[in-house]
């Protein structure tokens, strides 16, 4: 793997340590309060969401770390970044708090050993019409760095993620969250690919080669009756899915995959999404 940020072999070296060697670890997004319905599904770790990890306290951080290992589950990574007050780039935009916030959850994030932290959050990144988009990117790339300061002192990562249009209308193509982290040049800054973001935006059939040096992570779901309604893989888009995660895999990736839907999850579909993944990445 190609080496962008002068780090050596960033992420991946932290994937090749703690997994069997060609094995890809499947993971399910889930809330803190439903991690006990996980056990027995057979996914390898947990994605919590970032914005409920910080309105804990430690203690509640603590008793989380052993909730988990209890069980045998690792929380690898965060999704859900941050409330819609955390701004990243528009007006009110405040660098102080930000960054404040992410020294806390950076913080929390290292007691539970995570490795990379997702950045979508697509309400803090709404731009009112006519807002300068040069300004929109400056604010960014500040916006980055400062974030990325204070999780690179934990050694994670941080993941921009293009996120849909029915989300939000700024950076809705990898091609324009690449271009920003090899703007930003910071060692910590890589991307999340989503297919659930990149069907919206007509990218998830493409040769993905040119954006697996940036990326640390992968989502994958299927709608749930609405283009921003995430749900469990369907059967009758299986076919699609292994097609789209076969592409990801020659194209060179092999890390780690997490099932993002919206609400609580199902036991049944869970057990059912992850025999797929694994299936499919590690046959």
């Amino acid at each position: 793997m190609d080496d962008i940020s002068g780090k050596p072999d960033m992420v991946y070296a932290n994937h090749a340590e703690q997994r069997r060697i060609g094995y890809m670890e499947i993971g399910c997004c889930v809330s803190a309060g439903n991690i006990e319905k996980l056990p027995g599904c057979g996914f390898d770790f947990v994605e919590l969401p970032g914005r409920e990890l910080f309105q804990m306290e430690p203690g509640p951080i603590a008793a989380l770390r052993r909730r988990l290992d209890e069980r045998g589950l690792r929380c690898r990574s965060l999704n859900a970044y941050c409330p819609d007050h955390i701004i990243m780039t528009g007006p009110g935009q405040n660098l102080d708090e930000a960054r404040a916030y992410a020294r806390k959850l950076a913080a929390y994030a290292s007691e539970l050993s995570v490795d990379q932290v997702g950045i979508g959050a697509p309400g803090s990144r709404r731009l009112p019409e006519g807002y300068d988009r040069a300004l929109a990117n400056r604010q960014m790339k500040e916006f980055l760095r400062y974030t990325a300061d204070e999780f690179a002192a934990y050694d994670i990562y941080v993941s921009l993620e293009a996120v849909g249009e029915c989300y939000c209308n700024y950076i809705n193509r990898l091609e324009e969250a690449k271009d920003m982290v090899e703007t930003v040049k910071h060692p910590f800054l890589r991307l999340v690919l989503d297919f659930y973001n990149m069907e919206q935006s007509g990218e998830a059939d493409m040769d993905l080669k040119q954006y697996i040096p940036f990326a640390a992570h992968v989502h994958i779901s299927d709608d749930e009756g609405g283009p921003d309604r995430r749900g469990f893989l369907k059967p009758d888009r299986y076919a699609c899915h292994e097609r789209r995660l076969h592409n990801l895999m020659e194209a060179g990736y092999d890390g780690t995959v997490s099932l993002e839907v919206d609400g609580p999850p199902d036991t049944q579909l869970c057990v059912r999404s992850c025999y797929f993944l694994k299936k499919v990445l590690n046959c």
